[in-house]
């Protein structure tokens, strides 16, 4: 029921956000920008603090969190399109954060690299001790991904040619336009 809850709640908020973010590049297009490079959701509801607070019944994530992330970028990606099509000057790109499809028992099964609890349960606990390779884990602690993870999310960015990457083209690509 919470969750079922959360997802409404994100589904709404996410509509209300898309409305503000249109009108926010528009104003950007107004006053110059002219090339964008916008970052989807990513599967939100395989991060170890989702996961703490929610549980997943069975499945390896919670399901309904990582359906609303999708839903959100689904509308997202249209947004992009309009937006392609009503702003003639500028350049839009779509950029999926996780890149190519993920493994998402992957994702579980390397967790946090430190032990969760602090802040509202999503950070490290204070004064533990973290991983000793930090490569091996995707998440850093509860919501954040590790600095290894960050490089692979940027090289997809910059030059895949996936365009489950990257759509309608990558960084590079934008930045030669």
């Amino acid at each position: 029921m919470v969750v079922t809850n959360v997802f409404l709640f994100f589904f709404d908020l996410s509509t209300r956000f898309l409305g503000l973010i249109s009108i926010y590049y528009q104003i950007l297009y107004d006053n110059g920008a002219r090339k964008f490079a916008v970052f989807g959701v990513p599967p939100i509801g395989c991060t170890p603090n989702a996961i703490s607070l929610y549980g997943t019944n069975g499945p390896p994530c919670v399901d309904i969190l990582n359906q609303a992330a999708v839903l959100f970028n689904e509308k997202l990606q249209q947004l992009i399109r309009e937006l392609n099509k009503s702003l003639i000057k500028a350049k839009f790109t779509y950029l999926n954060p996780p890149g190519a499809p993920v493994d998402i028992e992957e994702i579980v099964k390397m967790g946090a690299c430190c032990k969760t609890g602090g802040g509202a349960g999503e950070l490290c606990v204070r004064n533990s001790k973290p991983c000793s390779d930090s490569k091996k884990h995707i998440f850093w602690d509860g919501v954040h991904i590790t600095e290894c993870q960050m490089e692979i999310m940027a090289q997809n960015a910059y030059s895949s040619n996936n365009t489950h990457c990257a759509s309608p083209f990558n960084i590079h690509k934008l930045a030669m336009l």
